[in-house]
């Protein structure tokens, strides 16, 4: 027997595995969804250390549905952040970052129903609703971010989110149909009018 065959317990089939991966990796189709914020588990605080020396708040939603429920997005605010230079234009941007990342700290606070909250640690398993959208990495792949929060149910029940352009739609047995289309603005020609006078013309 094959060493593959003994460690896997009958074959291992590279090219199904790299498939699962694929799938298990793509990002979600953007839409708001219910998730529950995680610590992180690489064992490190959710305040940490960011690369250019400042501090960040490391967020992990993991999602509970509608739709993709275990998939997990990541999200990074910014806290302090530290200027590039000494530039007068390095200090306003460095200023700006931190402005926002503290908006964006409150409005999850309060989406997490923890609006006094003083510690991350108080973060930790609340449920909010999270804005997915898709953008590229630095590696040039598509990849999942968190745009925005919410209360749960603040606006209504959430519904799955609609295909996007091009994908395939499954039907009720399961099969897929032809794939979505964009809606067309164009209207359709009208026909030509026959030769002669029309019946009501004459």
């Amino acid at each position: 027997m094959s060493d593959f065959d003994e460690i896997f317990g009958g074959g291992f089939n590279a090219e199904e595995e790299a498939a699962k991966a694929a799938e298990e990796y793509a990002p979600i189709p953007p839409g708001w969804y219910a998730a529950i914020i995680e610590a992180p588990t690489d064992g490190k605080p959710m305040v940490r250390d960011s690369k250019a020396g400042g501090k960040m708040l490391k967020v992990v939603f993991r999602i509970t549905g509608p739709t993709n429920e275990g998939r997990k997005v990541f999200h990074n605010i910014n806290l302090v952040v530290k200027p590039k230079d000494g530039t007068a234009d390095a200090a306003s941007r460095a200023k700006k970052a931190e402005s926002i990342g503290r908006r964006e700290l409150a409005k999850l606070c309060v989406a997490a129903g923890k609006p006094l909250a003083k510690d991350s640690a108080e973060l930790v398993d609340a449920v909010v609703e999270v804005k997915v959208a898709v953008r590229k990495n630095m590696d040039g792949n598509p990849d999942n971010e968190a745009k925005d929060f919410r209360r749960v149910g603040s606006a209504g029940a959430l519904k799955p989110p609609a295909p996007a352009v091009g994908d395939w739609v499954p039907q009720d047995g399961g099969m897929p149909s032809i794939p979505a289309q964009a809606p067309s603005n164009k209207l359709p020609k009208p026909k030509a009018a026959p030769a002669g006078n029309l019946p009501w013309m004459k």
